[in-house]
């Protein structure tokens, strides 16, 4: 979840800031491992690494 300060902030903002800053942002767990192969520049397909 978004760390929220004085009770203003929304996850979606705060993604959207860390991106725009550069940052690798992943929006879902579920594809966690896909995105750091993508920042790795690893292949995504099997036996290729």
């Amino acid at each position: 979840g978004a760390i929220i300060s004085g009770g203003s902030g929304r996850a979606e903002d705060k993604l959207a800031a860390m991106a725009d800053a550069g940052i690798k942002v992943c929006p879902s767990p579920a594809i966690l491992g896909e995105k750091i192969q993508e920042a790795l520049g690893a292949s995504t397909h099997k036996g290729t690494n």
